[in-house]
């Protein structure tokens, strides 16, 4: 699966706000999965790049297994990074509970590509996240977040084809 990202004004042009409810009738259900991915990370105009294999797991969660520049192995747990395990089993199992609870949720669609935005509500998200940014198809391609302290980081993901 090629990675394809929606530009925000083409996005706008065939899309629109939705309730949670539409949301998850439009984006496909998500099953484990297995890929690559590549990681940008930027903080205060300095760039690191990463890569390796990444894990959905079904009930349980991310796992990325970063091969460069480092090897280490991420799951995320942490009451800092868990918002962004708990956003991708929501959209993973169509749950939108988690998000309508959490997030004001953007959704635009253009053929089989999506695209989420995630805007936190609530003041203990807002000290971390500014927003999430949710781009796929089949499955997820791309995770764009913007954090508060972090910088922002540009997840891509290649998925082999079935």
């Amino acid at each position: 699966m090629l990675v394809m990202c929606l530009s925000l004004n083409t996005a706008i042009a065939f899309g629109s706000k939705k309730n949670a409810k539409e949301i998850a009738e439009q984006i496909p259900e998500l099953k484990n999965v297995s890929c690559t991915f590549t990681q940008k990370k930027t903080r205060n105009d300095v760039e690191l790049n990463s890569g390796g294999n990444f894990q959905f797991i079904e009930g349980k969660g991310v796992i990325f297994e970063t091969m460069y520049p480092i090897h280490m192995i991420t799951g995320y747990e942490s009451p800092r990074t868990k918002h962004i395990n708990d956003i991708i089993l929501a959209v993973a199992k169509k749950d939108y509970t988690y998000l309508d609870k959490n997030f004001d949720l953007s959704f635009t669609k253009l053929d089989d590509k999506w695209q989420l935005v995630l805007n936190p509500k609530k003041d203990v998200i807002k000290k971390h996240l500014n927003s999430v940014t949710i781009d796929g198809s089949k499955d997820i391609d791309r995770i764009f977040i913007d954090t508060v302290n972090s910088g922002q980081t540009e997840i891509l993901f290649e998925c082999g084809k079935e």
